[in-house]
């Protein structure tokens, strides 16, 4: 066991990115293989298309005016992960789910809301995960005409921590009139 009190707090957090990322990394390649692997076989006739289990394990309900996909698993932070992965992963799974739903599900303009649910109650950064492939993702799936401005609006959420379900939830809705004071409580009314 290496002795840790030789190090700053600054190399200690770096090694700690460091096992994260490396991780993440390595996790993400074993699901590409796997992924990889069920494509030929559902392509030579081995096992029937989509019978190795989902891309994702994510879940997408539509009652007519909310969109709630749950995603198992937590959006790691910016920049720790090779990009290609994460979107194979990430947008592909939503994306899967949403189209899995067979009705359109589509907003002119949306409200989205991703909440995520971590392991474990540490602190994290709103502005360090990568929640670009959800959106993407969204307009992937022509859920969102585009991912403009004037098109989506996004609300980013800590949920409580929970070590045996970690997930991230996806609520898209219409977009509300005024937001600032629907959230505020002066407006009830959904545009």
């Amino acid at each position: 066991m290496t002795d840790t009190r030789h190090y700053t707090s600054e190399q200690l957090r770096r090694a700690i990115d460091d096992v994260y990322a490396s991780s993440l990394n390595t996790s993400l390649l074993a699901w590409s293989a796997a992924q990889r692997l069920q494509d030929d076989l559902e392509r030579e006739d081995e096992i029937e298309p989509g019978g190795g289990g989902d891309r994702v394990a994510a879940q997408a309900e539509f009652d007519g005016k909310i969109l709630k996909v749950t995603a198992w698993d937590v959006l790691p932070r910016m920049n720790t992960i090779q990009a290609s992965l994460l979107r194979l992963y990430w947008m592909g799974g939503v994306v899967q789910s949403i189209r899995k739903l067979k009705v359109p599900v589509a907003f002119d303009r949306a409200l989205c809301i991703i909440e995520v649910h971590a392991p474990q109650g540490a602190g994290w950064d709103v502005d360090n995960r990568s929640i670009h492939f959800i959106i993407n993702a969204l307009r992937v799936a022509k859920v969102v005409p585009g991912d403009e401005w004037d098109k989506l609006s996004l609300l980013l959420l800590g949920g409580e921590s929970d070590k045996e379900n970690s997930r991230t939830e996806i609520t898209v809705m219409k977009h509300p009139k005024n937001i600032v004071e629907l959230l505020a409580g002066t407006v009830q009314e959904i545009e």
